[in-house]
């Protein structure tokens, strides 16, 4: 698979409503945030500053589970600010990687796992403009490899990120660190309207593509 491919696997996941995560995996240092990045601003026209990267082995569960705070109505579980920012329809949409999926411990993937599911942040919905992706070094290349909980990868779209061939690697370093991709503007009225045909084509991958959904841990 080429960076090319692989980018438009992921406007493809990214573009389909639903509780699959896409989750890239490869090896560490290829450049698998930087693309996810460029595919969220230039494919689907997100501004950068609502495109954030959250470092999901540095977190506790209660980042994606919210911190119980006591009030006069009983006990609620709020969201981290920066969550509670993205997560509000009228600032535009957003999207949030989740990286270093491999090295949370699992105490945090369960968090992750309601976060991803439920596509809530304790008592914060998330909504349908808030995008969800992560990324993952494979085991043999993480810095402290925890195993994936069936139900943790059965939540994800796994996608391999190749790496850069040479030539790829060399237009990035020319283009000044940037990939361009030429992807075209999200149109939200025309998703829509094609919802339908979408999910069916989206169904197809998820039936074809052995990736797709793990009956094994990654």
């Amino acid at each position: 698979m080429s960076i090319q491919r692989f980018a438009r696997t992921l406007w493809c996941a990214l573009r389909t409503p639903g509780t699959h995560v896409p989750i890239a995996h490869g090896n560490p240092g290829s450049g698998k945030t930087t693309v996810m990045g460029e595919v969220v601003v230039q494919g689907l026209g997100i501004d950068p500053a609502r495109y954030y990267t959250l470092i999901a082995a540095q977190q506790s569960p209660e980042t994606f589970g919210g911190w119980g705070v006591p009030r006069p109505q009983g006990l609620t579980f709020e969201a981290p600010a920066r969550i509670r920012e993205l997560a509000d329809p009228s600032r535009g949409a957003a999207a949030i990687n989740l990286d270093e999926l491999g090295n949370a411990p699992r105490s945090v993937q369960g968090a992750m796992l309601h976060f991803m599911h439920a596509r809530a942040c304790g008592d914060q919905p998330l909504g349908d403009h808030l995008l969800l992706m992560g990324t993952t070094n494979p085991p043999a290349t993480g810095t402290d490899p925890q195993e994936f909980g069936r139900a943790f990868s059965n939540r994800g779209v796994w996608i391999e990120f190749p790496g850069p061939s040479r030539e790829e690697h060399a237009a990035y370093l020319a283009s000044r660190g940037r990939v361009e991709f030429g992807f075209p503007a999200f149109d939200r009225a025309a998703w829509d309207e094609a919802y339908d045909e979408v999910a069916a084509i989206y169904a197809a991958y998820l039936l074809n593509d052995p990736q797709a959904r793990l009956d094994e841990n990654p």
